[in-house]
């Protein structure tokens, strides 16, 4: 359940943090694992974000609680972006990174079990995007700044690109295949489908 990312932004890493110092010399190989993890997850997160959506609106027949669920999606990053940065810098990235992860998992794993009990309701709902979206602002400028670390100055160009490709494939491709999975395995099925991106993210 993640918002769109902004265009890459390499976050500065003072050589003294000691830290940082478990990230350095790493190459593109460790960047184009990490990468993968990410896209997949982001498209996974891309299929709940679309296929709930839809689903709230079939539920209630009005634009009214999707946009209540935007809110909720979106208050917890305009609260905390102004300080995520900040945090992240003197936090280990792999740790925030991994925290992050997992925080969503669960998330979708009981929004998950709630489909499957019938027992999920609009707040329960917004609860957990809040949750989620909360996770997230952590997790992309950790990811960002552990990117810099992790390609060599001469890549950035390359790593931007990638990193742009993954967003787009997530924005573009992931509400298509999830009109498709809504009709076959339902939002339940989307749910654990995210999960399982989230699982491929942390073990990257």
């Amino acid at each position: 359940m993640r918002s769109g990312r902004s265009p890459l932004f390499f976050y500065s890493t003072p050589k003294e943090n000691p830290v940082d110092t478990s990230y350095r010399a790493s190459g593109m190989r460790t960047f184009y694992v990490v990468w993968f993890g990410q896209l997949v997850s982001t498209f996974g997160s891309g299929l709940t974000a679309f296929a709930v959506g839809v689903w709230l609106f079939q539920q209630t027949g009005t634009v009214t609680p999707l946009a209540l669920l935007l809110l909720f999606k979106t208050l917890p990053v305009i609260v905390l972006s102004p300080f995520a940065g900040a945090l992240v810098d003197r936090w280990d990235r792999r740790h925030v990174m991994l925290l992050a992860d997992g925080v969503a998992a669960c998330t979708t794993i009981l929004l998950a079990l709630l489909f499957l009990a019938g027992r999920v309701g609009r707040w329960q709902l917004y609860g957990l995007v809040a949750l989620a979206a909360a996770a997230e602002t952590l997790q992309v400028p950790a990811f960002l700044a552990s990117v810099s670390l992790l390609v060599p100055e001469a890549q950035y160009g390359r790593a931007d690109g990638m990193a742009q490709v993954a967003q787009a494939v997530a924005d573009i491709l992931a509400p298509t295949l999830a009109g498709l999975l809504l009709v076959t395995i339902g939002v339940p099925g989307v749910l654990l489908i995210d999960f399982a991106t989230f699982l491929v993210a942390v073990a990257t």
